[in-house]
């Protein structure tokens, strides 16, 4: 008898790209969502940090100079 039954891994399911946020210079090294979910930030080895909205995927703001 089974205890625990196994399924598919999820990401085997998954997509590879499920959606390209564009507008960087360079490579992207971080991402976070705002605690709703609504916004997106990401950080790029071009020493910015954009904000994204994660329902229309625009872009909201570009923070310059950051270094992390």
């Amino acid at each position: 008898m089974d205890i625990i039954q196994l399924g598919a891994r999820v990401e085997d399911d998954w997509s590879p790209a499920l959606q390209t946020l564009e507008g960087h210079s360079s490579s992207v090294c971080s991402v976070a969502f705002s605690p709703d979910g609504q916004i997106v930030a990401s950080g790029s080895y071009d020493d910015t940090i954009k904000l994204w909205d994660a329902k229309t995927r625009s872009e909201l703001q570009t923070l310059n100079g950051h270094s992390g």
